[in-house]
């Protein structure tokens, strides 16, 4: 297999040399990929090395490859156990269904965090799943909120943290505890290669709502506030693989009030929304950690509250793609100001019934095959 693909210039299939198989196979969609595994066993292996899953993974993740973007919403009635979740990309905008795993075994699911293709999901208020909605595979993540019963607060914190120099990915959660008398924010790390689960404690900040982390640089980032509520001054931490520990990264001078603002990731920058008097305005950190590099990137977007407004990606005419009152998708025009709403998406989102999440090849129990 490693003399296949360290030497794709020396095979051949059908006269065509693997080096420009690679190519052709590494732009294709996910399902079309999944079906060319079965053409023969070069096919098979190309498409299944890691080599070929990252150039993929960096394909799929341009901006500009509308149709590997995507958007997923989670929709269940607890009562029938019917599952209504859908998907589309930004290309189409043609819904897909999306079989979220162990479909008959579950009354409730949140889908809580996102990073190059792997989704988690929360069941059942009792467990977590790391899945590729994309190929179907997925595993069970032991350990996340080991004190669950405890939880004080619905608001709480997920992210996957990826580290490319060695290609591994880390689950991080936080969520408030009650002991005894005492309550306190517990941080949960799974390293999804070893499988095991580390615990935090002496988390400084205040959670105020429900977040998926922003992923940029490979880290998630989170809006949190430095006091017991969301107006009593914010931070944007990101968690640090090497020392697992929580940073801060330079926020606006005006960034002041958690309620007013909602952090995302766009155009694979870091992205705050910011609200005010029935407008809202996006602002983009253009050089990662540099203070000064704060830069509006959309005016007076009309909205009603930091929440309503929420930039998903772009479509092939460079409109933005928006959630909207955290029900519904629509298409804003940065020209005319103008949206065009895609009747695509109906569902209340608390923060954790949605997901942007790109198609991958990406398999969440790649560490377990390769031990």
């Amino acid at each position: 297999m490693a003399e296949i693909i360290e030497n794709k210039s020396a095979y051949r299939d059908n006269g065509i040399p693997l080096e420009i198989v690679f190519n052709i196979l590494s732009r294709l969609p996910v399902k079309s990929l999944l079906q060319f595994k079965s053409v023969n066993k070069a096919w098979h292996a190309l498409i299944s090395s890691p080599e070929f899953i990252k150039e993929h993974l960096n394909r799929a993740s341009d901006i500009d490859n509308f149709i590997f973007h995507r958007f997923m919403y989670i929709k269940v009635r607890p009562f029938s156990r019917q599952d209504l979740s859908q998907s589309f990309d930004f290309s189409t905008f043609n819904k897909v269904p999306a079989r979220l795993p162990l479909n008959s075994q579950f009354v409730n699911a949140e889908v809580v965090a996102s990073c190059n293709g792997l989704v988690l999901l929360y069941m059942n208020h009792e467990k977590h799943l790391l899945w590729n909605p994309s190929t179907g595979n997925y595993k069970e993540i032991s350990g996340l909120h080991r004190n669950r019963l405890n939880i004080q607060s619905y608001n709480r914190l997920y992210g996957i943290a990826h580290d490319a120099s060695i290609d591994e990915y880390t689950v991080i959660s936080a969520a408030r505890v009650s002991h005894s008398q005492n309550q306190e924010t517990i941080v949960s790390v799974y390293n999804c290669r070893t499988n095991c689960c580390n615990y935090i404690t002496g988390f400084p900040y205040w959670i105020f709502r429900n977040q998926q982390g922003a992923v940029v640089n490979g880290a998630p980032h989170w809006l949190v506030s430095n006091g017991h509520g969301d107006g009593e001054g914010c931070a944007i931490i990101y968690f640090d693989l090497s020392n697992e520990t929580f940073k801060e990264v330079a926020k606006p001078d005006w960034a002041e009030n958690g309620s007013e603002l909602d952090l995302r990731a766009f155009k694979g920058l870091l992205c705050l929304v910011q609200y005010k008097r029935g407008y809202a305005d996006i602002w983009v950190m253009e050089e990662y950690g540099e203070p000064g590099s704060w830069n509006k990137l959309y005016s007076y977007v009309r909205s009603l509250s930091a929440l309503d407004v929420r930039p998903l990606g772009l479509t092939h005419d460079d409109e933005v793609v928006m959630e909207m009152e955290q029900s519904r998708v629509a298409i804003y025009n940065p020209e005319t100001r103008q949206f065009y709403d895609k009747n695509i998406y109906s569902c209340y989102n608390n923060g954790f019934k949605a997901v942007t999440y790109v198609e991958s090849l990406v398999s969440p129990n790649a560490w377990n095959e390769d031990m």
